[in-house]
């Protein structure tokens, strides 16, 4: 990816090296023209010129702009479609605007074999890939993800080296759970790194042998994470179900002209009623202004929405009760 990006050539010079292919060779002056592994520049340049070719491509491509520019870290796209038909647009179009930049994209992984039936095997993850085979994985960041059976996994192997403060900060660094998978473990390791603060220990000092023994047998039991599989199609379903049938049945309706329901109040966070729409489609709004009748009934508020501030009957909006109380 690096190689394929051209430096400014007035920014070029600070890329010069000196090198000779043998000792007996006269020392000689290289510049280096194209982003270099090692620079600390080097990431920043990469990303910053993808999100330059997904700003430019945005409205020729619009499926591929939005894959770039939100679902693509340093130099891996992951993102998911609701079709195969979208799938196949988006492949296309990402194809087509990174070839413009000069980026061909390989090894490409689905769930799905009929995607992939369409594209060289040699351009998929492993020229003989099976879906069917248990050892074929694909890492991201640290979380695993294997395609055969849409599963994320883990597999964690912890480092051989002393405990310290130091060590124990390292191994938590190098667990990747983004979707919170493993929280009570990683909060467990984060809860030992307080502890040793309180201990006042030095970086490099090894802890007290209470300490030492709790750290061995986390390590040990690190390994057992690879037993963890999260269905990744279920979790986003079970997410929205639980949504709604545990969250939302608790919002708080208001009813027409009711002088003891709740107050409403500036900077509330409400989410306005439509009968013509399933409730996970509701608009959310924050209301700034209420506007009381000569009664003190407050039957119009102004709220304030993605589209805009807008006046709203009382009685279409759901207070967010519970994160309120």
């Amino acid at each position: 990816m690096y190689r394929q990006i051209l430096v400014a050539p007035p920014h070029q010079d600070y890329q010069r090296i000196l090198w000779r292919f043998s000792p007996d060779e006269d020392v000689q002056s290289y510049r280096l023209k194209t982003v270099t592994y090692g620079v600390s520049s080097s990431p920043f340049l990469a990303i910053r010129t993808l999100l330059q070719l997904a700003h430019e491509g945005q409205d020729k491509f619009p499926l591929a702009s939005e894959a770039i520019s939100k679902f693509t870290y340093v130099d891996d796209v992951i993102c998911s479609c609701k079709s195969l038909s979208e799938a196949n647009r988006l492949r296309s179009e990402l194809v087509v605007l990174l070839e413009s930049g000069g980026f061909h994209l390989r090894k490409w992984a689905s769930n799905n074999s009929i995607f992939l039936s369409s594209i060289p095997p040699e351009e998929c993850q492993q020229n003989s890939l099976s879906f069917d085979s248990q050892d074929y994985s694909i890492k991201i960041l640290g979380l695993i993800w294997d395609p055969s059976n849409d599963h994320f996994k883990y597999n964690i192997a912890p480092l051989d080296r002393p405990c310290t403060k130091r060590t124990i900060l390292s191994e938590l660094a190098r667990i990747f759970d983004p979707l919170g998978f493993i929280t009570p473990l990683t909060f467990f390791a984060k809860h030992l790194i307080q502890h040793l603060w309180t201990l006042g220990l030095q970086w490099d000092e090894v802890p007290p042998a209470e300490v030492l023994q709790v750290w061995l047998q986390y390590k040990k039991e690190l390994k057992l994470l690879s037993d963890i599989s999260v269905p990744r199609h279920q979790l986003h379903q079970s997410f929205w179900s639980r949504w709604h049938n545990e969250y939302l049945q608790t919002l708080q309706q208001r009813n027409k002209w009711d002088k003891n329901a709740p107050p409403i109040e500036p900077g509330m966070l409400v989410l306005i009623k439509n009968e013509q729409e399933p409730p996970l489609h509701w608009r959310l709004g924050r209301v700034l202004h209420t506007h009381p009748g000569r009664d003190g009934i407050i039957r119009v508020v102004t709220l304030n929405t993605a589209r805009g501030q807008l006046p709203e009957a009382s009685g279409k909006i759901m207070s967010f009760a519970y994160l309120l109380k």
